[in-house]
């Protein structure tokens, strides 16, 4: 079955995500285009900073559940690491399409491989090729909307002007459960599995709330 998408509920609306263009035209804000590149440049420099262990809470006896009454800015290890991913696939349109192979985009882009579980990118790869075979017959088409036409990864169309704000759900040594707002008293767009693999906090698994589908998340 087609995953329908509820575009009513998304906090913005790009035009198409196989596109090198956004058009905020469609959120009210004026034209503006967003190329790969484009604020690129500052990603090579912090790579391995944010990605370390450390800072997150934990229990001994395992996962702890940890109240989240607000959002905040990113504090801990675990919550700066999914912020540093969202963030930069924001900045590079070049992640969303290697999460969903775009084209072929896992083998090109492959050194995104690092930010994310397999079992994650698995899953994300399975809708985007039932929905690309449904839609447009196995091949993309230019000009028309083919596959999953959102971000697996932030679960929009478009990314948060004003950034991304948490409130870690469970957390133990090794994973954590963490919910993503678009502000401070925003309600939630996702919840995100986050598991530490050689040292690295990276995503498993993400629940699109808003949109009513998820990416190895039971």
């Amino acid at each position: 079955m087609p995953v329908e998408i509820n575009t009513a509920t998304l906090p913005c609306m790009m035009e198409n995500l196989g596109s090198l263009m956004r058009s905020r035209e469609t959120c009210g804000e004026g034209k503006d285009i967003v190329t790969i590149g484009h604020r690129f440049a500052f990603i090579a420099g912090v790579l391995s900073i944010l990605f370390h262990a450390g800072g997150a809470k934990a229990s001994p006896a395992g996962q702890e559940t940890v109240p989240h009454a607000s959002y905040h800015p990113a504090e801990n290890a675990v919550e700066k690491a999914l912020d540093f991913i969202l963030v930069a696939a924001d900045n590079d349109l070049r992640i969303n399409r290697f999460i969903l192979d775009s084209n072929g985009a896992a083998k090109k882009y492959r050194e995104f491989r690092r930010y994310f579980t397999d079992a994650y990118l698995n899953s994300a790869r399975i809708v985007e090729r039932r929905l690309l075979n449904s839609e447009c017959g196995g091949k993309y088409i230019i000009g028309e909307i083919c596959g999953y036409n959102a971000s697996a990864l932030n679960c929009a169309q478009s990314d948060s002007e004003l950034g991304y704000f948490f409130s870690t759900e469970t957390t133990s040594a090794s994973q954590a459960t963490i919910l993503v707002a678009w502000g401070g008293n925003s309600t939630p767009t996702g919840r995100y599995r986050m598991v530490l693999l050689a040292g690295m906090w990276v995503v498993d698994g993400v629940d699109c709330i808003k949109i009513g589908t998820n990416f190895n998340f039971h």
